[in-house]
């Protein structure tokens, strides 16, 4: 795909809310992040994070939470690292990122990069849950029925998998 194929679609997304927040800033507009697309989905990682690190230094949300999801999977020449991906992560969800929200719970839920913590979860996936998420749904309609860091509620449990179920059905 061309750069500029590539910067349209990924504008595209964030006019039309795919990208998982509530900044519609001009992705394309950050030369440094459409760059390091570019090059992370062309294979090259260690200038994809060069760039990537820049632009989420700059304060770019999207940057942000990719440099999260990466350093959680580690792609080849990326190492795991747990530590880092949570404070990206972080950095993205406390800006209202809905996909850093989920994956912010599922660290806490998991002990990943930080102390387990079910309540802390369960925090970050009502919040994205909130926004639609339906893999928050998810988690958060299993959290309310095994009593996991929330209260046991078989009616919180059976709205938030209705939720889920509806998320998965309008798509």
């Amino acid at each position: 795909m061309t750069k500029f194929r590539f910067a349209v679609l990924i504008c595209s997304l964030a006019l039309l809310g795919f990208t998982g927040c509530d900044d519609r800033r001009s992705i394309a507009d950050d030369t440094s992040y459409v760059e390091a697309m570019n090059l992370y989905y062309s294979g090259n990682y260690d200038q994809a994070m060069t760039l990537m690190l820049r632009s989420a230094k700059d304060g770019n949300m999207e940057a942000q939470y990719h440099l999260g999801i990466i350093y959680t999977s580690a792609p080849p020449g990326v190492i795991r690292d747990y530590t880092l991906a949570v404070h990206w992560l972080s950095q993205a969800a406390e800006r209202g990122h809905h996909g850093a929200e989920y994956n912010l719970g599922k660290a806490y839920y998991n002990g990943n990069g930080v102390q387990k913590d079910y309540t802390i979860a369960s925090e970050w996936y009502l919040k994205a849950a909130n926004a639609g998420m339906r893999d928050a749904q998810k988690s958060l309609a299993a959290m309310y029925r095994d009593g996991i860091g929330v209260a046991p509620d078989p009616v919180q449990a059976e709205f938030w998998e209705q939720k889920a179920a509806a998320s998965a059905s309008s798509k």
